[in-house]
């Protein structure tokens, strides 16, 4: 990449900024083609991450919740605030790189849509949350998605 421009244009919810890239084999390209491109800003090999909804903050401190299985048959289970540290992420996925390890279950905080009827009358509530085990998977690179089979977070290589 040769230049990135300073300011950028915001259209439908999108911001868009002109680069300049060196293309050293152009190959086929012609003049007045247009292209879309990915760019790879940042990645890690053998990296832990967590879907980044996980990853909740208490001031400076970040932290996910472990969820653990009650000891007895019948027992509840509980669930423990983490201290973590976090590495890269995208738009799905953080890294974690330490406080947590494979194997663990991470649980993912409920969240509350309230939408009201047409007449004013009563409102409706509906919840989403769910645990992650995090396991093997492949790699977590910024600005792109894991690639592979399995669960959507784990520890993978790029």
């Amino acid at each position: 990449m040769t230049s990135v421009a300073k300011e950028g244009t915001y259209e439908n919810g999108v911001s868009s900024f002109d680069v300049t890239i060196k293309i050293d084999k152009p190959g086929d390209m012609k003049i007045g083609m247009s292209t879309e491109v990915s760019i790879l800003t940042n990645s890690v090999k053998d990296a832990l991450y967590v879907p980044i909804e996980a990853v909740q903050i208490d001031g400076e401190e970040k932290y996910v919740n472990i969820q653990q299985s009650g000891t007895t048959e019948g027992a509840a289970s509980t669930k423990t605030k983490t201290v973590v540290e976090t590495g890269i992420s995208n738009d799905r996925y953080i890294e974690i790189t330490s406080g947590l390890e494979e194997g663990q279950f991470v649980s993912l905080p409920i969240t509350i849509n309230e939408s009201s009827t047409g007449n004013g009358g009563e409102g409706m509530r509906g919840g989403q949350g769910g645990e992650i085990r995090i396991q093997g998977g492949s790699g977590m690179p910024s600005g792109g998605m894991p690639s592979g089979s399995g669960m959507p977070s784990g520890k993978g290589g790029q």
